[in-house]
Parts: structure tokens; C-alpha cells; sequence
């Protein structure tokens, strides 16, 4: 057996030696989280000042399309055309995500007098550097679903900004999906009698949708 101060001396090595490595994973974790929250920051960024093309681009390509089964109109691309873009846009880091190189944020915001807000995944590319915005994409998006109405009697299509919307069922009812903020639903055709409705795309105070939303219709109806 060796001399007990070599023991030590080898056993403070080691100790050494796990510390340093232990520091390093940890300086490389705070780095990612910062390059992270950086990004995030620039994604939401990019949606309140209605800069669609950044938004889309750090947005992973088999998430800019919705999944829901109900088949609702993605109004994504009207972005640029929002009347009211979200305000006071806030960004809170929840931690790392499920899946490995990957982070959770909250986000809140306003949308003129209403609130929302939801949850976004950006992941790092492998090898990349965290610091780089460039290196995460958004793999959870800012998107949220809005219910429309629009009288069919009247309407048979609406518009929002450049996205048409069709597929109003008999009840007149029509499920959005896209980036948060204040639109205007406008009928197709030129139509005098016909007012455009504003609507809050991702707003968490809005009165239940068999309550008290309105449809688009004529003027007469409201």
C-alpha cells in the first residue's frame, strides 16, 4: 500500500479533476440557458413587431403547420397584417426541456386591453455554439387557436389579412390558428353592410365563445 500522504495527494487529483469537470458541465449549462433565453427573446421579439419572416424562420419546418384534429384555418402568414400586435412582451425561463439540449419559457403578453400568454421549446443544434442565436430553433411555438363566426347566409368567405378563410360550418363557426395578436375577419367580397369584426388571436380573457363573441354579418345583425 502506498505512503498515506501519496494516497492524499492522489485522491485530491481526482478530486480536483471531478470538480474541474463538474464546473465546466456546469458553465456550459448556464451558457445554454443564457443562449437560450437569448433566443427566445428574439423569437417573441420578432412576433410583437410583427416580423413574420424571423418568426418563421427559427420555427422548425414540421411546426409551422397545426396538428389539431379540427382542421382550423392557419393564419399564420396574416401576422404582418395584425392590427394590434402583442405588447409588453415578457419571457421567463422554466428550465430545461423533456428532451435533451432543449428549454422551456414562459411567455406573457398584451393584446390591447386583454392578456395571454403560453409556452415556447427552443433546442440547440448539436455542436453548435448556445451563444448564436442561430443555433435554436423554436421546436413549441407562439401559436394559439381562436374561434370565428361568420353569418353563411351572408359570408360565404371571410379574409383574414391575406389568408382566406373558408369551411364556416352551419353554425357559422370557424376555428383559427397562427400568431397572437389583434386581426381584423373582413368578408371576401366588397360589401358595404358588412363591418369588419377585430378579433383576439391568443387572448386568455376572452368571454367563453357561446356567450357574448360576435360573428361576422351585416351590419343589421349586430
Amino acid at each position: 500500500m502506498g505512503k498515506p500522504h501519496t494516497v492524499m495527494r492522489t485522491f485530491a487529483w481526482l478530486l480536483a479533476g471531478l470538480l474541474l469537470t463538474a464546473c465546466a458541465a456546469c458553465d456550459g449549462d448556464a451558457k445554454a440557458s443564457a443562449g437560450a433565453l437569448a433566443a427566445a427573446r428574439t423569437y417573441v421579439d420578432a412576433i410583437a413587431v410583427l416580423d413574420l419572416g424571423t418568426a418563421d424562420r427559427m420555427t422548425a419546418p414540421d411546426q409551422r403547420t397545426t396538428d389539431s384534429p379540427d382542421l382550423p384555418v392557419d393564419v399564420t402568414d396574416a401576422l404582418p397584417d395584425a392590427t394590434d400586435p402583442i405588447t409588453d412582451p415578457w419571457v421567463t425561463a422554466l428550465g430545461p426541456g423533456d428532451e435533451a439540449g432543449t428549454y422551456a419559457f414562459n411567455v406573457s403578453y398584451r393584446i390591447k386591453s386583454l392578456t395571454g400568454g403560453g409556452t415556447i421549446v427552443l433546442r440547440q443544434a448539436t455542436g453548435s455554439d448556445p451563444s448564436e442565436v442561430s443555433s435554436w430553433t423554436v421546436v413549441l411555438p407562439l401559436t394559439q387557436y381562436v374561434d370565428t363566426f361568420a353569418d353563411r347566409t351572408t359570408v360565404a368567405t371571410a379574409r383574414v389579412g391575406n389568408v382566406e378563410v373558408t369551411g364556416y360550418d352551419n353554425e357559422g363557426f370557424q376555428k383559427l390558428w397562427g400568431y397572437p395578436g389583434g386581426y381584423l375577419l373582413k368578408a371576401d367580397t366588397d360589401r358595404k353592410d358588412i363591418t369588419p369584426l377585430w378579433f383576439a388571436l391568443g387572448a386568455d380573457d376572452l368571454p367563453p365563445w357561446n356567450v357574448d363573441l360576435p360573428g361576422l354579418g351585416p351590419k343589421s345583425d349586430h
